[in-house]
């Protein structure tokens, strides 16, 4: 199971990536052997696809949000598709990607043509995964412990939404009421984790009652300055600098272990160099808050331009951009004024 944070600018194919990950994977079953490390042997993914083959399973990497790779990989992206699709083909190896629509626009128009002829997995085939709806988004309700009409209709069939509401209804004491939407519900969330965290570092402060509530306010405050941080040349990551300033892993104002505390809580998770949100829809959600809209607008669509030696932002990047767009959408004449702009655009 591999991340496009996993992935390097240099690259030549998902096989570099398979590779590194087998390596640390490697070092960390060694170190924790209780004869010392001794050696592994061959743990290529080669051998470990030879060993799937044998045994009548072939091997099948998952590249989870490829969105998340380096920027110059993505701008080279046609030769580390053919570099992929030689390795699949010759290893016998299948490949999952998931990802938005916006990234396979591009990427699943460039698998193909790759493979020698007769080997298998040449063929992309492209499943769209919508909302659950009618048994099954009954049947995830269910399982969540989630009632009928506890959330927004909209959402009802949205397995992160329902996923979030469970986790917070969990925390609530019985009989609260409502029925929020989305939105409401990552607010909800992430308040949530903002709490959690918080009582984490309050423990060992001996700090009660009204302190954790402000230091919980304190916690949210810098997780939404990692969000716009995160809004940078990152492209949606946080690099480590930018982490360690913001969730220290030594003491701040009294306060030890910032950066455990949020990494246990799972808000934020390491992702190739740096951190990023562990779910990407919150992100979304958290850097469209932040993001300046006009300027995002300018960059992406109005002047799409860079300069000598820059790569050009990726669409799939658009997502805080949707994001901003449906908070505007609260000032009617606002989103109007920008939507004819695109129109004229267009």
């Amino acid at each position: 199971w591999l991340r496009g944070a996993d992935l390097c600018g240099a690259d030549e194919g998902v096989a570099d990536a398979a590779r590194r990950t087998l390596e640390r994977a490697g070092r960390i079953v060694a170190a924790s052997r209780e004869h010392g490390p001794g050696d592994l042997g061959d743990i290529s993914p080669e051998r470990i696809a030879k060993v799937a083959r044998e045994a009548g399973r072939p091997l099948v990497l998952l590249l989870d949000g490829p969105e998340e790779m380096p920027p110059v990989l993505a701008h080279r992206l046609a030769a580390w598709s053919r570099g992929t699709e030689e390795w699949l083909a010759a290893q016998r190896v299948r490949l999952v990607v998931a990802c938005r629509a916006e990234h396979w626009d591009r990427a699943g128009a460039l698998f193909g043509d790759g493979a020698p002829r007769g080997r298998p997995g040449a063929v992309p085939a492209c499943v769209r995964i919508a909302d659950l709806t009618g048994r099954r988004a009954r049947l995830a309700r269910e399982r969540h412990g989630i009632a009928e009409g506890a959330l927004a209709a909209r959402d009802a069939g949205h397995p992160l939404a329902l996923r979030l509401l469970r986790e917070v209804r969990a925390a609530l004491p019985e009989g609260v009421e409502g029925c929020p939407d989305r939105d409401e519900i990552f607010g909800a969330w992430l308040d949530l984790m903002a709490l959690r965290v918080a009582v984490r570092l309050a423990a060992p402060a001996g700090l009660r009652g009204s302190g954790v509530r402000r230091l919980a306010a304190r916690v949210a405050g810098q997780l939404h300055e990692a969000a716009r941080r995160s809004l940078g040349p990152g492209q949606g990551e946080l690099d480590r600098r930018a982490f360690e300033q913001l969730f220290p892993w030594g003491a701040r104002a009294k306060v030890a272990g910032w950066a455990s505390a949020v990494l246990t809580e799972g808000v934020l998770v390491p992702a190739g160099d740096g951190y990023r949100f562990a779910h990407e829809e919150v992100a979304d959600w958290i850097q469209g808050m932040h993001l300046d809209l006009d300027a995002a607008l300018d960059a992406l669509v109005f002047r799409r331009r860079c300069g000598p030696g820059t790569v050009p932002v990726p669409r799939h990047r658009a997502g805080p951009v949707v994001r901003a767009m449906l908070f505007a959408s609260r000032e009617p004449a606002e989103l109007a004024a920008r939507l004819r702009d695109l129109g004229e655009w267009a």
